[in-house]
């Protein structure tokens, strides 16, 4: 399905090959997945949620930074 989309450059038949290899892909990582996880410190989801707030308010201040350079 995602070939047939690319090769005919049409959108939906690519978006949708494309989800159902990326659910495939979860379905069958996700025992080794859960393998990890639970290895990992408990604190560790909650630096990756730290991590991610702060990337977006920088992503945040430089928009609004260009913005103002634009008025």
């Amino acid at each position: 399905m995602t070939l047939l989309g690319a090769r005919h450059r049409l959108r939906a038949p690519l978006l949708l090959g494309g989800g159902v290899l990326a659910l495939d892909a979860l379905h069958e990582l996700a025992p080794y997945v859960v393998q990890v996880v639970g290895a990992a410190p408990r604190w560790l989801p909650l630096a990756v949620v730290g991590l991610l707030l702060a990337q977006g308010m920088t992503y945040e201040r430089r928009v609004r930074d260009v913005l103002g350079r634009m008025h």
